[in-house]
């Protein structure tokens, strides 16, 4: 469920905040409602691992957060940070491979996986379901 996975992004984010200190700053915010709906395995720490590793090349403070949305039939999930970012309109895939295998696992599911990042601004990614896709809100 998504609650499961955002246990699971939760966990991994006090093992890095206790790695980082007080170079990293997180927030969770995904409506309770929310909790029940039945997502793939990994398909949202990966994305907040991404983050961290690629994102966090340079001298904090860091921000991360994952925010959930639900409504006009469809369901969210979005990943921000501000890192260093990199330019998304030449991203053809080749270079970052976890993000082309989260497309391809997000296209097996029905879903859409957007990116936002510009080199120096952050990133984000959105992964977003219609309701009638999934078995929970």
């Amino acid at each position: 469920t998504l609650g499961e996975e955002i246990d699971h992004c939760e966990k991994y984010l006090k093992c890095m905040k206790i790695r980082h200190g007080d170079h990293l700053n997180y927030e969770i915010e995904v409506p309770n409602e929310m909790l029940g709906i039945v997502v793939p395995k990994l398909v949202i720490q990966p994305l907040v691992e991404n983050s961290i590793k690629h994102g966090f090349e340079v001298s904090g403070p860091w921000r991360l957060a994952v925010r959930g949305r639900a409504g006009s039939g469809e369901w969210s999930i979005e990943v921000s940070d501000n890192g260093i970012g990199f330019d998304a309109a030449q991203d053809a895939g080749d270079t970052h491979v976890g993000l082309s295998i989260m497309r391809e696992r997000a296209y097996r599911i029905g879903a859409e996986l957007a990116l936002e990042s510009k080199p120096g601004q952050g990133t984000r990614v959105r992964l977003a379901l219609s309701h009638r896709r999934d078995s929970g809100v």
